[in-house]
């Protein structure tokens, strides 16, 4: 929160989203120019060695009991004290800006106003609006899932369908054999939304029929952060 209410305390939140303790003191806030990019400001967390433990919020201020006093759900080990915490402008004043999936691309679409009911901020704990987007395999579908490619217009092509509700995922999708050898390429970097389909008549890359047996259908999703999904769905070729 970079514009906090007359009663409050300015304060930045960093999150730990990996399952390692970090040194707080190796790390460095900066404030960098909007349009160029360039570090304008750079403030060291801590001189001493402070461990940051992983899957952990910390909240950043300037003064730490009067931030723990306007927000008491707060723990005080989860709110660290720097006389030097740079500030930022916030048009809506008292109400935090939080990210709301942090393992999402960071875009204008993935941050929201922190919650009326948790007093628009939430330093030092899970924010208000996360929201961890989760493919789930139900939205995920493969009809039918045995087909006999002998074109006599009858389950000669498998239709995989499936659904994202979220802004920024690309598909690769993979067909394998029993032996984990890759065949067909189906989907490379396959920006994907709502109600997508993608078939196969199954031949190979080389576009020859592949013998009768079970398939593996490779399903990988992922977005600009650098978040990945991977699921195998089953996939049976038979002669007729």
């Amino acid at each position: 929160m970079f514009n906090a209410a007359d009663d409050g305390i300015d304060f930045l939140e960093i999150y730990n989203l990996s399952n390692q303790s970090i040194d707080l003191s190796a790390l460095t806030l900066c404030l960098a120019d909007e349009m160029t990019g360039e570090i304008e400001k750079e403030v060291q967390i801590t001189e001493d060695k402070a461990v940051f433990p992983p899957n952990t919020y910390l909240a950043i201020t300037k003064d730490k009991s009067v931030l723990l006093q306007k927000h008491p759900t707060t723990s005080y080990r989860n709110v660290f004290e720097n006389e030097k915490t740079p500030g930022l402008i916030n048009d809506d004043k008292g109400i935090s800006l939080e990210r709301i999936d942090p393992t999402a691309a960071n875009i204008k679409e993935n941050w929201h106003s922190a919650a009326e009911n948790v007093g628009f901020a939430t330093p030092g704990y899970e924010n208000s609006q996360y929201y961890k987007h989760q493919i789930s395999e139900t939205e995920i579908n493969i009809q039918p899932k045995i087909i006999s490619p002998n074109n006599d217009g009858k389950d000669d092509v498998a239709v995989i369908s499936f659904n994202v509700n979220k802004p920024g995922y690309s598909a690769n999708i993979i067909i394998y054999d029993a032996f984990g050898r890759s065949l067909k390429t189906l989907a490379n970097n396959y920006l994907s939304g709502n109600n997508n389909q993608v078939y196969w008549d199954g031949t190979d890359d080389r576009n020859h029929r592949v013998p009768i047996g079970h398939y593996i259908v490779y399903i990988e999703f992922f977005d600009l952060g650098g978040q990945r999904q991977t699921y195998k769905k089953t996939l049976v070729v038979s002669e007729n």
